[in-house]
């Protein structure tokens, strides 16, 4: 028979294993209880960042909807109406000078209008072209930008090359639009602020990854005031987030700008 101070031991021995055991249970429990938190917490912050980029996508998605909206209203309404304006005035003139019935002054004023209409004309053509460039649209990403970058090489301000070495098939028609719109802000930029005389321009395949390089000989910027301030930056950024890209900027006053976007192949 076991003495009463040998069942005392065996009875604190027997409790201390108990709630060793109880506190490791709590312990395992509280352990699996926070990774299991985290994951809930890094799974939420994930729907957010997803739901913020579906936004983002819906949101400048709208935007193209309603530019290419208004592209097509000035080309298809208002521009046939100017042209028949054109032909109209034209029509008059011509019937005016066959019964004899030239005027001076209403010669004068039928040539102004006409003169009026062809401006008119060519204005919508110009504001439908900037809102949704036909080019982009029919022809793709290379064409469209070898067209920009020609219109703007013409002023003689800066000196602008493309190096277009992606494959012949067209990539994903929000990635087209998203790359031809940062290439319009980033010339935008630089012809307003930078002061640079030489822009290169590269887009190519990179590993797994489509590479767009910008790179100017200007005077640069401070990032971090334009991060704060930079409407244009901002909407770069958006552009590029919308498209799953990754975006990196230097600039500075020894080095001008460089703009590296990377995405995936679509």
């Amino acid at each position: 028979m076991q003495s009463p101070s040998t069942q005392i031991s065996i009875i604190f021995i027997a409790g201390t294993a108990i709630m060793i055991l109880v506190f490791g249970f709590i312990f395992v429990f509280m352990l699996l209880y926070e990774r299991k938190r985290q994951r809930y917490r890094a799974t939420i912050q994930q729907l957010e960042i997803d739901n913020q980029k579906k936004l983002l996508e819906a949101v400048i998605e709208a935007q193209e909807e309603e530019k290419q909206y208004f592209a097509e209203e000035l080309h298809d309404s208002i521009g046939q109406l100017l042209s028949v304006i054109s032909m109209n005035l034209n029509t008059l003139k011509r019937k005016a000078a066959q019964k004899n019935m030239v005027d001076a002054e209403l010669d004068k004023i039928t040539d102004i209008t006409l003169e009026i209409a062809k401006t008119s004309i060519q204005e919508v053509r110009n504001i439908s072209q900037k809102l949704m460039p036909v080019i982009l649209s029919d022809f793709g990403l290379q064409a469209s930008l070898f067209d920009l970058i020609s219109k703007t090489n013409e002023t003689g301000a800066q000196q602008i090359t493309l190096r277009y070495e992606l494959s012949a098939e067209r990539l994903a028609k929000n990635v087209e639009k998203a790359l031809y719109r940062i290439t319009q802000e980033l010339l935008n930029n630089t012809i307003k602020y930078a002061k640079a005389k030489q822009v290169n321009i590269v887009l190519c395949y990179e590993a797994d990854t489509i590479l767009y390089q910008y790179e100017d000989n200007g005077v640069g910027f401070d990032i971090h005031n334009m991060k704060k301030s930079g409407v244009g930056l901002k909407s770069i950024e958006s552009r590029v987030n919308s498209i799953n890209g990754n975006l990196t900027v230097i600039s500075g006053k020894e080095i001008g700008t460089k703009v590296n976007i990377t995405l995936a192949k679509i």
